[in-house]
Formats: structure tokens, sequence, C-alpha cells
């Protein structure tokens, strides 16, 4: 069973199948519609197996401090916070998203930190995509307690899988741990 040594492994894999879901979901692949859905509903868990063994992982290591996120630090996609956001605006991005430009509407850089902590902590019954040929967006949208404000708010992350996949590639790759990753389960 092959097992994933370091982040680019993970990062490889994760970028493979998010282009299995991308040419599913643009119909580029010569698959049959139900062969497709399939593939697709398999690629999803997958990736979203991977999106939490990197979240984790990759939390953890900086953590221990074992390595640190390099200067500057990896923009991975968009986030949205506080008092301006409500759960009308995550359902409504969650129906007809569009990608927001930095700065619009109130959103600001999602840095790789942030972004795994949105992955680990996301409310999974109010997650979406975006996809394009070269675009794979994550939407996911959660709430968390303000220590300042004494009150939960609400947020909303736009992390662009590429971009992820680039920046965990971009992290410190001498960390060689059989078990760190885990096995892959989809290969036998």
């Amino acid at each position: 069973m092959w097992q994933r040594k370091n982040f680019s492994d993970c990062a490889d894999e994760l970028e493979q199948v998010s282009e299995i879901f991308r040419e599913g979901h643009l119909e580029k692949d010569n698959l049959r519609p139900h062969e497709r859905e399939e593939a697709m509903r398999d690629a999803s868990v997958k990736g979203r197996d991977l999106l939490d063994i990197l979240a984790l992982t990759i939390r953890r290591e900086l953590d221990d401090k074992t390595f640190d996120l390099p200067n500057p630090k990896p923009i991975v996609g968009f986030i949205k916070s506080g008092k301006s956001v409500l759960v009308s605006e995550q359902d409504q991005i969650l129906k007809n998203y569009h990608r927001p430009n930095l700065g619009s509407n109130g959103f600001i850089a999602l840095h790789l930190r942030t972004a795994l902590n949105k992955i680990a902590h996301a409310r999974r019954n109010q997650t979406g995509f975006y996809v394009e040929e070269k675009v794979h967006d994550v939407i996911l949208c959660g709430k968390e307690w303000n220590r300042k404000e004494k009150k939960v708010i609400l947020w909303i992350a736009v992390i662009s899988i590429i971009d992820l996949c680039e920046a965990v590639r971009n992290l410190r790759n001498d960390i060689d741990r059989p078990n760190a990753f885990g096995s892959s389960i989809y290969d036998s």
C-alpha cells in the first residue's frame, strides 16, 4: 500500500483528485453520466479526506514548531468574518458563488494557516465548490466564538485548491514520517 511521505505527496494527490473532479463537473472526461457521478463523488470524498489530513498535520507541525511558514505567508483564498456576515450571506454565496475580488464586499486575503483552521472547523452542511478548467474553489462557512466581543461570529472562507496545493508543496518538505500523513486507502 502506497503511503504519503511528505507534504508534497499530499499536495500532488489532492491536485490529481481536483483534476478528476473538475473534468467530471465540466464533462471533459469520457465517462457515462452515472460513471461520472460516481467518479466525482469518490473524488469529493478523497479530497475531503486529504484536506483534513493536511489541516491536522500541518497545524500540528506548526504548533510543535517543527517549521515556520515562509514569508510572505502564502495566500490561498479569501475570507470574510465578523459582524457583517449573516446566515443569509452564507446561504447566498453557497447558492450563487462568484469568485470575490480581494477587498470586495469585505473579503480579505486568506493565509494558509487560517485556511487550515477553517478546513478543520467548517460546518459540513455549509460547504460548496466552484470549478472552471483551471479553477477549483471550495467554499466553507462556519461560526466561531469571538473572545473579544464575547459572541459568536460567522465566517465565509473561499479556498483555492490549486493555490493550496502550491503553498503546501512549498513548505519544508524534508519531514519524512511514514505514518504522519496516513495511508492512502484508495490505492491497493
